[in-house]
């Protein structure tokens, strides 16, 4: 309030209501004075200002504020408003009661208006009808006045005041018309993820009015046709529902919810919601379900990885070794495995609805046949007579193999050993007869055995084969073929020397007849047509440069009589003795018949001196 001039500051200030006094201040200090009152002094211009805290109606009225010795100052008037609103559904009757102090005479004229327009004039307080759709009921109590509306209508919302002629402003009410919201919808907070709360909003639009009105939307829900209580697995606030920790029972559920300001005036159904249920990755699963798989090199590979998802998950896969290697499909295939395949492999299953991801590893393990990398002797492949060699094989294979020594032409195993890569054969102390190729094998189990030959060497000078028969006297008919072989064993290969000595000891050139064959560690003296002047001894001489050589003498004897001479036999009876010279003669021609055969049978290939000494065995047993 306006003071002017304003009082001194030890000054006696006096507040009066309707000229009543209320309360009285001496000074300008801030400070409670009364109940419910606070003066705040000389805020500006020359004003006093107080608070009256917590008005209620009876604190209505005129306020004067004067000083001692002056006359009366400032002044206001405190108009108390009833601001409840009226609140009613379409259709209904809305009663207005509203605050007029101090209450008009009978005579007083009393204007009812909406939204600053004038809807009602009445004069007096008794009871009738005074326009369409209202009624004046007149002061019912604590002097206020009242009236009905009657079938209200969205459009009859509003502000509505109650003034007297000469009377400032008196009471306001608004009436605020319900009308049922819109249609809902189900709108999905959040995702309907397994084990977590699943939150969803009915959705709708108010109808009632004013615009401002200020009423709260709630909801109703119903699952599969029954009404939701809030409880432990369902929570309803507002126009929230709340599902508690979803389970694999809430998929397929129906949801629908109604949408209300008024218990009385509900929203039609919304549509039906049904409950998806989202999750996984689980039961991530690799097919092959093992943690090594193995595959052949060569042939194609397929690695399926599965999941129970809801929505479908992600895959890819990702290898080892490799950072950039990516894969994102469902199944890794791999057309023709190699060995470089061989790694670690991890499938990775993604929801991007639930945020969760599990991995899954195997193994891949490329298998392949068994091969030989290197075949050597640790020093070399000759040495001399009584020296020791050691062979060694090494072998790339995967699974390890089986490594076996043996001689070439062989079925003797010199050394076997398993699940190595490398092995080694040791000969103690070589022998002449030591001079062979050898062979080492490698197998696995995969496709075909791995074969490695290698040629090994024992020097040592000419020296007969024990092994070997040596015919050193041959019985022939004049023009006959003949023959004479002389086989020794040896390294380095030796030189074959042959000398005629006819009858005597004399050593003389070889007859023209005859031709010198020699292979290896064999020499053969052959003669296609015996003449008389090609029996006799014949001398042969195996030298290498180490000493001592080898020698033999063969004889080519004229076959007179015609009844062969069996060695190693006695006559004992003319008549026992033909026979048996018979049977022998039938025996030895088969023999010879059948050797024949399979020498003709053989290939025409350098036959090395061992097998050869085999074949003379055998022919002997036979």
């Amino acid at each position: 309030m306006q003071l002017d001039p304003y009082p001194a500051r030890d000054s006696l200030i006096t507040v009066w209501k309707d000229y009543m006094i209320i309360m009285r201040v001496k000074g300008t200090e801030s400070r409670d004075v009364a109940d419910r009152f606070e003066f705040t002094g000389n805020t500006i211009e020359n004003r006093i200002t107080f608070v009256l805290r917590n008005v209620t109606l009876g604190d209505a009225g005129i306020y004067t504020a004067t000083e001692s010795g002056f006359p009366p100052g400032g002044e206001q008037t405190l108009i108390v408003k009833v601001t409840s609103p009226v609140q009613v559904i379409v259709g209904w009757n809305a009663s207005f009661r509203m605050q007029l102090d101090p209450y008009p005479s009978n005579d007083s004229l009393i204007t009812v208006w909406k939204d600053g327009m004038i809807i009602m004039r009445v004069k007096g307080a008794q009871s009738r009808d005074v326009a369409d759709r209202f009624e004046f009921t007149g002061n019912t109590i604590e002097n206020r006045i009242s009236f009905v509306l009657r079938n209200v209508t969205l459009g009859d919302a509003g502000i509505y005041t109650a003034t007297e002629s000469g009377i400032p402003p008196g009471g306001e009410q608004t009436l605020i018309v319900k009308a049922s919201p819109s249609k809902p919808q189900i709108i999905t907070i959040t995702s309907s993820v397994l084990g977590s709360d699943y939150r969803l909003n009915c959705s709708s639009v108010s109808n009632s009015a004013p615009p401002d009105h200020g009423l709260t939307i709630k909801s109703e829900w119903k699952v599969n046709d029954q009404l939701i209580t809030t409880g432990i697995s369902y929570k309803v606030q507002g126009t929230e529902l709340t599902i508690t920790s979803l389970s694999r029972q809430d998929n397929g559920v129906k949801l629908t919810c109604v949408a209300y300001e008024d218990s009385l005036a509900k929203s039609v159904p919304s549509n039906e919601h049904v409950i998806d249920v989202k999750y996984g990755p689980e039961n991530v699963q690799l097919s092959p379900s093992v943690d090594i798989i193995k595959a052949i090199e060569n042939h194609p590979v397929i690695i399926q990885c599965t999941a129970d998802c809801n929505p479908t998950c992600s895959f890819q896969w990702r290898r080892g070794s490799v950072p950039g290697y990516l894969k994102p499909n469902q199944t890794l295939m791999i057309d023709s495995v190699g060995k470089s395949d061989t790694d670690n492999y991890t499938c990775t299953v993604s929801n991007s609805i639930t945020g969760r991801s599990q991995s899954l590893q195997t193994t891949l393990v490329v298998i392949y046949e068994a091969k030989i990398v290197s075949l050597s002797l640790l020093d070399s492949n000759t040495v001399n007579e009584n020296s020791s060699a050691i062979f060694q094989c090494q072998v790339d294979s995967n699974p390890l193999p089986t490594i076996t020594w043996k001689k070439e032409g062989t079925d003797t195993v010199l050394k076997i050993e398993s699940g190595v890569v490398q092995s080694q054969f040791r000969i103690e102390s070589a022998q002449c007869q030591d001079t062979d190729n050898y062979t080492c094998s490698a197998y696995n189990g995969i496709r075909t055995q791995a074969n490695g030959t290698l040629q090994f060497f024992v020097k040592c000078h000419p020296r007969s084969d024990s092994e070997v028969l040596l015919e050193t006297k041959v019985y022939k008919k004049l023009y006959e073929a003949a023959f004479l072989r002389y086989e020794v064993i040896s390294y380095p290969f030796p030189k074959f020397t042959w000398m005629f000595l006819g009858n005597g000891s004399e050593s003389r050139d070889l007859p023209d007849s005859a031709s010198l064959h020699v292979n290896g560690q064999q020499s053969e003296l052959r003669f296609t047509s015996l003449n008389i002047n090609d029996f006799g001894y014949y001398s042969v001489m195996a030298d290498n440069s180490l000493l001592p050589s080898a020698r033999e003498v063969f004889e080519i004897k004229l076959a007179e009589p015609p009844s062969p001479v069996i060695r190693d036999f006695q006559v004992g009876a003319v008549a026992g003795g033909v026979v048996g010279g018979i049977v022998l003669v039938i025996a030895f021609v088969a023999v010879a018949f059948i050797v024949k055969r399979r020498i003709i049978l053989r290939p025409k290939v350098e036959v090395p001196w061992q097998q050869r000494r085999r074949v003379h065995q055998y022919c002997l047993q036979t």
